[in-house]
């Protein structure tokens, strides 16, 4: 009986010991394997420094607003914190993470992108992007349960999966150095396209007009509308409201050949966003209705941006923050 019951316990100890070394594996895998992104910076820097103004929503957000052009005109401190695949979900998620950490803003502005919101939240590395940084808390469990345990196990367990391993490889030092000193800065996400500033705008350079092309592009249809994406809308807005944090929408403006070759599109965008807002008691600024004095405040000039998507480059994308802000007051 005795024999019996050592054998079961050092059984359980072994299933103990090997389950915690696998686990171990995971973890030092992670730690040199999975990439340090902007993401890490920029969740970084709104959870360790509260902010009066926090942008969310896709890469139209990103590249085409600096806080700290806002911040020149109504003197308020912001953080940009949208990045392309950013879908509503992960929006309501990283401002629920900031106010368990007491960090709430004073202000949201949301991007929004029409296109988002006809399609579900793909896997892949974009999956993980927000949710692997941030740090233990309530949000990030409510996160794990309602998006992130939908991945294949594989995303769950091996995020660094989703990267080519080549890529990896080659960065595995940087990484690992970057990561024990805890460095956060901006310095190393620069390209020959781009420049990734403090304040988590993204600043593009000026690209040729003649290289621009429709590809990959949608028209945007309320018939394809997700409504799951309209719930996490709500949700945010609903979060907002509760925690007394004024909401703000705001669509870019998008160069003008794109407004004609998709005018149906942006007529339909502009119908059906102006009446869920309304709904919703929300402000909304559209910068692509023809028949708003908004359409007058920035250019529509193709050579303000860096694509027909509508990302402006850098000198625009200022311009354009500075008169945002300016509406705003």
């Amino acid at each position: 009986m005795h024999s019996s019951e050592s054998k079961k316990r050092k059984r359980g100890i072994r299933a103990a010991a090997a389950a915690a070394v696998f686990v171990l594996a995971l973890l030092l895998l992670d730690f040199v394997l999975y990439p340090c992104t902007f993401i890490r910076s920029d969740i970084y820097r709104v959870r360790t420094e509260r902010v009066e103004d926090l942008i969310l929503g896709g890469s139209h957000g990103k590249m085409n607003i600096s806080p700290s052009e806002m911040q020149e005109v109504d003197g308020r401190t912001g953080h940009n914190l949208c990045v392309g695949g950013e879908y509503p979900a992960d929006s309501y998620y990283l401002l629920r993470l900031l106010v368990e950490k007491g960090k709430k803003p004073d202000r949201v502005i949301y991007a929004i992108s029409p296109e988002y919101f006809m399609n579900e939240k793909e896997e892949g590395n974009n999956y993980l992007l927000f949710y692997h940084e941030f740090p233990f808390s309530l949000a990030k469990l409510a996160y794990f349960r309602d998006m992130i345990a939908k991945c294949s196990f594989r995303s769950v367990l091996f995020p660094w999966y989703e990267y080519p391993l080549s890529y990896e490889i080659s960065s595995a030092k940087e990484t690992v150095e970057r990561k024990f000193r805890k460095d956060y800065s901006a310095d190393s996400y620069a390209t020959d396209a781009q420049k990734y500033h403090e304040d988590g705008f993204i600043e593009r350079y000026p690209t040729d007009p003649e290289t621009f092309s429709y590809a990959g592009l949608h028209e945007f249809s309320e018939e394809q509308v997700v409504p799951e994406q309209m719930e996490w809308m709500r949700k945010l807005i609903g979060l907002c409201r509760q925690e007394e944090i004024r909401f703000v929408c705001v669509m870019a403006p998008v160069p003008a050949p794109t407004l004609k070759h998709f005018e149906k599109g942006f007529l339909s965008a502009d119908r059906f966003f102006s009446a869920f807002f309304s709904e919703n008691g929300v402000e909304f600024l559209n910068f692509n209705d023809p028949d708003s004095e908004l359409f007058k405040v920035f250019t529509h000039r193709v050579d303000a941006y860096t694509d027909l998507d509508g990302h402006m480059n850098g000198d625009a994308a200022r311009a354009f923050s500075k008169r945002l802000a300016a509406l705003l007051m």
